[in-house]
């Protein structure tokens, strides 16, 4: 369905901070990808479509299923014709206000990524095969739900909210009705932030990932594969509520509240990341981010105070 604008400036202006938020991508080639995106056949056509017609309805005055939809159906148009990652192109389309002014949450964010998880790599998930959603029935588990990474005779492995689980295959169940996908935690929740020496914060995930970058110029998307320092200080949020635990509530609304102070937006890379489990040889979370670091042509470039780490470059 064609998308039209009250005014096409609005398109323009999306395709500038796309460009920001995807560096070294071109931005005829953003724009290109954008008019398919919005169903024209092109920049050109776009540029020349007749004027006149009753404008679309904006992203703030849809509910939120037909919002959803139209953003994926955007994020695979563009994604496409990029060859970017999608969660790339889901960050910078977040920031764009292509077609409206709507702010995206963290909910809208996770629906959309496991929205694509579920027509590409979870499409083909078989009854006890790698990514059936599963639950774990043994004690203190009972209502967890996590993706099956394997299952045999040595007993099965999931994906869980916060670990890998190594389990007997009885404790593995297969629920009549499937429960909601997701993302788990410890590939996109904030587990506490280090202090740079600039002032700057990282923040930084259960396994030490660095995320996302806050710093006077802005929020930096952070590649899961640097490793950041030098560090002047190291803060959790688990400590800073008292919990024991960092998926408690008060640490995770603390957390949360943290992003929000601070205009971080969107899941960082790492999300992608929790996707590669579900190749064959992927068994731990440093197998992950470097089997994404490869996918992504394995880039090496870091700024001044991180540099690659030497695990994922092996």
């Amino acid at each position: 369905m064609t998308f039209v604008f009250q005014n096409r400036d609005r398109a323009k202006k999306a395709a500038q901070r796309i460009s920001k938020a995807l560096p070294g991508v071109r931005l005829s080639s953003i724009q290109e990808g954008l008019a398919r995106a919005l169903g024209y056949a092109d920049w050109y056509a776009f540029e020349r479509a007749e004027q006149g017609r009753p404008p679309s309805a904006v992203d703030q005055d849809l509910p939120e299923e037909a919002f959803l939809a139209r953003v994926d159906r955007q994020i695979i148009a563009l994604s496409t014709h990029l060859d970017v990652p999608d969660g790339d192109v889901q960050y910078a389309l977040s920031m764009a206000r292509l077609t409206g002014d709507r702010s995206w949450t963290l909910a809208d964010h996770l629906a959309l990524r496991t929205a694509a998880w579920r027509r590409g790599t979870l499409l083909q998930a078989t009854p006890r095969g790698r990514g059936d959603l599963v639950r774990i029935k043994s004690a203190g588990r009972s209502t967890e739900f996590g993706y099956l990474l394997s299952y045999g005779y040595r007993g099965a492995r999931v994906l869980l909210e916060d670990s890998i689980l190594h389990c007997a295959t009885f404790e593995v169940v297969r629920p009549k009705v499937r429960p909601a996908d997701f993302i788990p935690s410890r590939y996109w929740r904030a587990y506490g932030y280090w202090t740079l020496e600039d002032g700057s914060k990282v923040l930084f995930s259960r396994d030490y990932y660095p995320l996302w970058r806050i710093s006077a110029d802005g929020v930096e998307r952070l590649a899961p594969w640097l490793w950041i320092g030098p560090r002047k200080a190291e803060t959790h949020f688990f400590s800073l509520t008292g919990e024991p635990n960092w998926l408690w509530p008060k640490a995770r609304a603390m957390s949360e509240a943290f992003l929000a102070e601070n205009s971080v937006q969107g899941l960082p890379i790492l999300a992608d990341a929790a996707l590669q489990h579900f190749d064959l040889g992927i068994e731990r979370p440093e197998d992950a981010v470097a089997a994404e670091h490869r996918r992504r042509g394995s880039p090496d470039a870091a700024p001044d105070y991180a540099r690659v780490r030497t695990l994922v470059e092996a």
